[in-house]
């Protein structure tokens, strides 16, 4: 039997006496081969016999009393295919009559299922690529959509979303029907224009609002190169200073196989052996740098010596894989300028009154520019007075010589004038020496003391006497 099948069976006495208590039992099986739910047994009991005890193996039971008599009502959840349950009944018959136990029982019918399989579509969208990609540089990207549900995915459409500001409307692709655990692939070759971050998204879509999204953040990334160079802006001939050449990477990617050049014009020169690492071609100096990581940056030192007067121009360039390049200049104004240096020599010992004593005036230009209309004045303290003079021509005055204008003094020459004097006394006497160059905005003394003593007294160191210049 498929079904439940429930038997009531009554067990007791046939016979009680009156007035005496009677026990009974109510059996209840299921002989079915499935359970009995929502099982209900009214026992009916009439008026002339008293319910003293009531108790079931199993469910809940209650008495309700009515002018016929007392309904028992016996409630059980569900009984088992091939169990019993009791109910246990005590009663005492008050009237000479026949109990009739009337039973009645109900149950709810058995439920039949039935088992239907839902099957779904479900679409899920991969992206397989780099997310880092260099400026410019082209990437092949794998858009795999498959279908992981149960059913098939009917009218499969895939919207690529618009990447750039040119591009208005998503790029789509009718991809058809996907079978469960079939997939198709696009491949997407980007080539990247601009830096920054970029969205790569995919919509897949089918029938039934079937829908799947896939994200895939990409960030563009470029090198960048930028170059300078600082040094003096004015210099003299001859004097020496030091140039710096910067190279930086201010992009977000390596700067790969960096060249730096500077060219230099010939008011200029490096001092050679202080440059390690470069390489020097007549007015050509170049460094090589394999990488240069984003916001590295690397400085090169060039000490040199300026030689020329006129502009020292410096000339850098950069350039980079890539088509990277950069560029930068300098101008140093190097100016030529005289350098006149005084130096005078008095007799170099102590000398007899009336004796000639030799001065010597050394006027020597050390610039790199001739020094024009330099004039030369000596003078003499109080007690001597200049006798003659050599080296240009010249007046001699009271305590002095006065040389005409000398036209020119040339880079690294020497001019010496001679001064012969003779002392009218003895004593400490002062010479000074003064030259004056209005081109070079040049002023320029020297003194020298000599002592001149007295032949007659020669033994006795005379003492020493204050003296003025005149």
């Amino acid at each position: 039997m498929s079904g439940p099948v429930l038997a009531v069976n009554t067990v007791g006495p046939e016979s009680i006496t009156l007035g005496k208590p009677g026990s009974y039992e109510i059996h209840l099986k299921n002989q079915g081969g499935r359970e009995a739910n929502a099982v209900r047994v009214t026992v009916a009991i009439p008026r002339w016999a008293e319910v003293v005890g009531f108790e079931a193996s199993a469910g809940d039971t209650a008495t309700t009393p009515d002018a016929n008599g007392t309904t028992l009502v016996w409630t059980l959840p569900t009984v088992g295919a091939g169990k019993t349950e009791k109910l246990s009944l005590k009663l005492i018959p008050r009237e000479s009559q026949t109990i009739d136990l009337a039973i009645q029982y109900t149950f709810a019918p058995p439920r039949t299922e039935a088992k239907i399989e839902v099957r779904e579509p479900k679409l899920q969208v991969d992206v397989e690529g780099p997310h880092d990609v260099l400026f410019g540089r082209s990437e092949v990207y794998r858009l795999v959509v498959s279908n992981v549900g149960s059913a098939e995915a009917e009218d499969v459409t895939v919207a690529i979303q618009p990447l750039n500001k040119a591009q208005k409307d998503p790029i789509k692709q009718l991809l058809g029907n996907l079978a469960p655990e079939q997939k198709r692939i696009i491949e997407l070759e980007l080539v990247a224009r601009e830096t920054g971050k970029m969205l790569l998204s995919i919509d897949a879509t089918a029938a039934g609002n079937i829908a799947a999204r896939a994200d895939h953040e990409i960030a563009i990334v470029k090198p960048d190169l930028s170059v300078s160079v600082s040094g003096p802006s004015l210099q003299f001939v001859g004097q020496s200073d030091e140039y710096v050449v910067t190279v930086e990477n201010p992009g977000t990617a390596p700067a790969e196989n960096v060249r730096v050049q500077l060219r230099h014009s010939s008011a200029v020169e490096p001092v050679r052996n202080a440059l390690q690492g470069a390489r020097i071609d007549d007015h050509l100096i170049s460094w090589t740098i394999p990488t240069l990581p984003p916001g590295d940056k690397q400085s090169f030192q060039i000490p040199c010596r300026f030689l020329a007067d006129g502009e020292a121009r410096l000339m850098v360039e950069g350039v980079a894989e890539g088509g990277l390049t950069a560029e930068s200049s300098l101008v140093t104004v190097v100016q030529a300028v005289p350098n006149l240096v005084l130096d005078v020599e008095g007799p170099g010992r102590p000398l007899p009154v009336g004796q000639e004593g030799t001065y010597r005036i050394v006027v020597e230009n050390k610039g790199s520019k001739a020094a024009t209309d330099v004039f030369v004045v000596g003078f003499f303290s109080e007690g001597i007075e200049p006798i003659a003079a050599e080296g240009a021509p010249h007046k001699i005055l009271p305590g002095q010589v006065v040389f005409e204008k000398i036209e020119e003094i040339a880079p690294g020459q020497k001019l010496v004038l001679t001064v012969q004097a003779q002392a009218q006394q003895p004593g400490n006497h002062i010479f000074r020496a003064e030259v004056r160059c209005p081109s070079a905005a040049t002023q320029l003394a020297f003194e020298t003391t000599a002592h001149y003593f007295d032949p007659a007294i020669a033994t006795r160191t005379p003492a020493p006497q204050s003296a003025q210049v005149r």
